[in-house]
């Protein structure tokens, strides 16, 4: 078994071959050679002719199995594969060479299957460095110089300019700036970087120049543990994997060894002949291949998988949907999950303008900002039809407070309070009044003031917010219908606006302000006691991602390492399509255990008959491909599959 079989599991014991086109090619040259040579057989054809399509069927058909067996013996392990292809040697031998050529169809079916639609590659984790420079401006005797990241020591200072990323961790010393580090904390809204501040590697400096101290080495920053965190929840997914390994090979070795011991007492003790003891061994072979089993299964998960595609969920395996239908809480990041991750205006208080007018008047100083909650201006402008053709003079930005320019006769200013703090401006009563009820929703406050000769007029107060889905409160109440009684959300953001949204969705809990090995511990304890889902869609989601027991990536503007490390994507952001995966996935596990135990009831039924009275070889192999055909046609109804609890 090669190193990428350990990464895709759908619950059946058959070859992992390499995911190309040789195992269709395969496939097909079996089943178009086996019917060929029936067909010349059956009609009288040349013997030789039927013997080489014979020959080329049994190639095609067991290649990849001898190789798997093969690779197995050289591991000192016998596995289920040794079965298929003694069973169909041993038909061929005693000239049943149409049903061996139909297992071998099956087993080599049931690898195409699994190559093409199961066997998911996981992208590669490395993209989270692409997050950080591969050089930083380092001071040294006055003057800047560049250097690469693993020659940068705890202590030294350097300079990150606007438009850059921070690549490394360390405390601010001079300067202030914007700072959007959604990546590794999952805020929304941007941070003010000023002295004292902590910043992060990987997050995006935007409106100023910094300066700060380096306080951890490369190897050691925040983004560089969250690529080891999601390394190791990865590779601590490998139990169930683990577990059907060892169960195959068990049961491998058993029908081997009753194998033999039927052949032994048949012919020693019972007294029949070799040729009637080979051929009641061959059929148990026969109907003691996991045939069943091993397209029934498949045919389960991959109606399932294309049920779920049709309606923009992704799985990357059947692995992940087994894990879906265990799942009894659902924990939820917030900025850019349940909500847009995108802020909005909310609130506008003008008590001596109209809002309308209010925008009109701002709008040509917004329009020469590149600040996030300028462009939200802009859009809300734009979404009003609002315009403007007045001209800004002096336009100019103060990182981390706001904006101001001539507009006119007056100076406008739109910033935070700090703007004003600065300025020894006091805020009007009235106004700081309606900001803190802004604040207590948890929206991002701005003030508007113009400046004249008499000094500071307050005009407005805009309140920001990351607005919700329309979707995410019917998808908690669909979590509720379907018996999920956890639902929780873990964000980086301020604590007021994750009281807001809980609240607002009825959620069991709430946590807020957590880095990522803060977001990762929560999963770990939540899942101490029930089988837990993460959603999210940035890298700081990745290690609780990863370690959850489901992880599900927002697929339309997710970052490249959350959908890496999910096993489900949302295709398009749907927060509905949670309770429909998890409810197709309980469906598609309830049709698993049919299949099971169709399977296995046959498998018995069949052998207790062919020990008992004996077993024609050719109704051996017809009943059991019926039942094998009967499990797939089962399996074919998720295709039809349709929630009842989807809003």
């Amino acid at each position: 078994m090669n190193q990428s079989d350990k990464k895709v599991n759908i619950g059946h014991c058959c070859n992992r071959a390499p995911s190309n086109q040789w195992p269709v090619m395969a496939t097909v040259i079996n089943a178009l050679t086996g019917v060929a040579a029936y067909v010349v057989g059956y009609l009288g054809g040349d013997f030789y002719l039927a013997s080489a399509l014979w020959v080329i069927c049994y190639i095609a058909g067991g290649f990849f199995g001898v190789f798997s067996a093969y690779e197995a013996l050289r591991e000192g392990k016998i596995n289920i594969d040794i079965l298929m292809i003694l069973a169909a040697l041993g038909s061929a031998y005693i000239g049943a060479y149409a049903e061996g050529g139909g297992l071998l169809f099956l087993f080599s079916l049931s690898n195409t299957l699994q190559s093409y639609a199961l066997e998911r590659s996981f992208r590669s984790i490395s993209t989270i460095m692409d997050l950080k420079p591969d050089m930083v401006s380092i001071k040294k005797n006055n003057n800047w110089i560049d250097k690469n990241l693993d020659e940068v020591k705890i202590g030294d200072i350097c300079l990150v300019r606007p438009g850059s990323n921070i690549a490394l961790d360390g405390v601010v010393i001079s300067g202030k700036s914007d700072v959007n580090q959604a990546p590794i904390t999952g805020e929304s809204m941007l941070v003010i970087k000023q002295p004292g501040s902590l910043v992060y590697a990987g997050s995006g400096n935007k409106t100023g120049i910094l300066e700060f101290k380096v306080s951890s080495l490369n190897s050691d920053s925040t983004l560089s543990k969250i690529l080891v965190m999601v390394e190791k929840a990865q590779a601590s997914k490998s139990k169930t994997q683990s577990k059907l390994e060892r169960l195959e090979g068990y049961y491998a070795i058993f029908v081997l060894a009753v194998s033999g011991l039927l052949l032994l007492v048949s012919t020693v003790v019972l007294g029949d002949g070799f040729y009637d003891s080979f051929y009641k061994t061959i059929t148990w072979l026969v109907v003691a291949s996991p045939c069943a089993l091993i397209i029934a299964i498949p045919a389960s998960y991959l109606s399932a998988i294309a049920n779920a595609a049709m309606h923009g969920v992704i799985f990357k395996g059947g692995i992940s949907m087994e894990r879906a239908a265990e799942i009894k809480a659902v924990a939820l990041d917030k900025t850019g999950t349940l909500t847009y991750g995108q802020p909005r205006v909310v609130d506008v208080y003008s008590p001596d303008m109209k809002v309308n007018e209010l925008m009109a008047s701002i709008l040509p100083l917004e329009l020469k900002s590149e600040h996030l909650l300028a462009q939200t201006i802009v859009k809300h402008a734009k979404e009003q039809n609002i315009n403007s053709t007045k001209e800004v003079q002096d336009f100019k930005s103060i990182p981390g407070r706001g904006v101001e320019g001539k507009i006119g006769d007056y100076l406008y200013v739109i910033g935070n309070k700090g703007m004003f703090i600065d300025r020894q401006v006091a805020v009007p009563k009235l106004f700081d009044d309606q900001a803190k009820a802004m604040g207590d929703k948890g929206e991002m406050i701005v003030f508007v003031a113009l400046k004249n000769a008499d000094g500071y007029k307050f005009l407005a107060v805009i309140g920001f917010l990351d607005q919700l889905r329309k979707e995410s409160s019917l998808m908690v109440k669909s979590l509720r219908a379907m018996g999920i009684k956890n639902v929780v959300m873990l964000t980086g953001d301020h604590t007021k606006m994750a009281a807001s949204i809980s609240k607002e969705l009825s959620l069991d809990n709430y946590y807020a302000e957590l880095l990522p090995e803060q977001k990762l511990a929560m999963i770990k304890e939540i899942s101490k006691k029930d089988a837990v889902a993460m959603v999210g869609d940035g890298v700081n989601d990745a290690p609780s991602l990863a370690a959850a027991n489901l992880s599900i990536s927002m697929g339309e503007g997710a970052n490249d390492m959350a959908i890496s490390t999910a096993e489900v994507i949302l295709m398009s952001n749907d927060l509905r399509k949670i309770p429909f995966l998890l409810s197709l996935s309980r469906q598609a596990r309830r049709v698993v255990y049919q299949n099971l135990t169709i399977a296995l009831s046959v498998m018995v039924t069949l052998s207790v008959i062919n020990f008992g009275f004996g077993l024609p070889l050719t109704v051996g192999v017809v009943a059991h491909e019926g039942s094998t055909l009967l499990a797939a046609l089962n399996g074919l109804r998720l295709l039809f599959f349709k929630d009842s609890q989807e809003v």
